[in-house]
């Protein structure tokens, strides 16, 4: 039986021939969270196109999957994401940022809205967010659905 032609091949198996010439493989290395600046932690993420970061914190507040969005990387986000939800997930990482780095003024009442509009809209924004990044067990939603979805969430709280 002889292979079939590029041109006949089936759409599976041109996505298949695809996604193995894109990903060449997947490495795992557990780092305790005490030692994210380890060398060779380092090393290792310095040289994959991306890794996910689980945070403790994160899970004894009950999100689930813990994942640590603003200490996680995609190198090949720009180039396998559409614009405009490159664009949301940029909105959303900057609104983040801006909120944890400012949450000590926060908790301790120092913080006064009006003063830096982009810090009102960070917290205003801020337990929609963490409420749509904890996802239920067993709760699934494609990426686009996921994505309509938080589109949604940050035009109604604006």
């Amino acid at each position: 039986m002889s292979a079939a032609a590029p041109s006949q091949a089936s759409p599976v198996s041109q996505f298949a021939g695809t996604l193995v010439d894109i990903l060449d493989r997947v490495e795992y290395r557990r780092v305790n969270p005490d030692d994210l600046n380890d060398p060779i932690s380092d090393a290792v993420r310095a040289t994959l196109d991306g890794h996910i970061s689980l945070s403790r914190a994160l899970a004894n507040r009950g999100q689930f999957p813990a994942i640590d969005s603003l200490n996680s990387v995609s190198r090949l986000m720009r180039q396998l994401v559409p614009e405009d939800d490159l664009t949301t997930v940029k909105q959303v990482l900057k609104a983040l940022s801006v909120y944890h780095s400012s949450r000590d003024l926060i908790d301790v009442r120092a913080y006064r809205p009006g003063v830096t509009p982009e810090l009102d809209q960070a917290v205003r924004w801020a337990p929609h967010l963490e409420r749509f990044l904890a996802q239920a067990p067993g709760a699934a939603v494609s990426r686009a659905q996921a994505m309509q979805q938080l589109r949604a969430l940050l035009t109604r709280e604006r």
